[in-house]
């Protein structure tokens, strides 16, 4: 088995659809992205048609687990309801599984993930590594209740911060949906691929160089792909319109990557890739 076994189709901010043809991962699911002023003055709730929308549009019909980092709006909104569409289970924090709860998902199809738990799915092995936020002050807390929205986007707590480590026979992904870091929690581990946040990267050329050092070199990446670079407040569109500085970072990402010989894909929205 070769890595163009695993496929990868890029769904906007951290949602990504990994599948090796027999089992189908999709991290986040956030589908909805409610407009800015709805965000900053009313409530949010997940929209069912525009997730049942995005879903066949993505070709998705069935899911094996969707797996969220942390529960912040613009990761966790839609993870109950899509898990609700799909037959999914749901994995994720405490807080995660209190918005999952809070969609109707039942109890047996909630996995309660802690820091360097793993969990298997085919033929995936999925570990949540302890993480940190880029933004720490940004609604942290937990989510102690189930969360039924409508909701004020003050209710997704952050709810703690995982990265993603998948290993497949194919080779192993690191998904990094926040572009904190915590020093030496990839210890001895190897990524062929590495998804990671452009929203929140260091913006001090000391802090983009640690970063880059802990998540691509010293993982050994061949590759790297940007994710969370698309303006979530408008619908996702090929090309995406990014946030504003993304292109910069991006840019600058690129430009680190060609330096070392690693290899920088951006991925168009809705497409499935492979990862050979």
């Amino acid at each position: 088995m070769t890595l163009s076994s695993l496929f990868v189709t890029f769904l906007g901010t951290t949602t990504l659809l990994l599948s090796d043809g027999e089992t189908r991962l999709l991290t986040d699911g956030f589908f909805t992205r409610p407009a800015l002023m709805q965000v900053l003055l009313g409530r949010v709730a997940p929209s069912p048609d525009r997730i049942a929308q995005a879903l066949h549009r993505a070709g998705i019909d069935r899911l094996t687990a969707v797996l969220v980092g942390h529960s912040h709006y613009d990761h966790a909104l839609d993870c109950g309801e899509v898990c609700r569409q799909t037959g999914a289970v749901l994995a994720g924090s405490a807080s995660t599984l209190n918005i999952g709860r809070g969609a109707g998902v039942p109890e047996a199809r909630l996995c309660l993930a802690e820091a360097g738990r793993t969990f298997s799915w085919g033929a995936f092995q999925v570990t949540f590594l302890k993480w940190r936020h880029s933004f720490p002050r940004f609604y942290p807390g937990e989510i102690r209740a189930p969360l039924v929205p409508p909701a004020p986007v003050s209710a997704y707590r952050e709810g703690g911060t995982f990265a993603l480590f998948l290993e497949h026979p194919a080779g192993n992904l690191l998904i990094l949906e926040s572009a904190g870091m915590v020093p030496g929690a990839l210890q001895g581990r190897r990524a062929r691929v590495v998804f990671v946040a452009i929203a929140g990267f260091p913006r001090t050329p000391a802090g983009r160089e640690r970063l880059f050092r802990e998540v691509v070199l010293n993982t050994a990446a061949e590759r790297v792909v940007p994710i969370h670079h698309d303006h979530f407040f408008l619908p996702l569109g090929n090309p995406p319109v990014l946030l504003p500085g993304s292109r910069v970072t991006m840019e600058w990402l690129e430009q680190r990557c060609r330096q070392e010989g690693v290899d920088f894909t951006v991925l168009p929205p809705w497409e499935c890739v492979s990862l050979g």
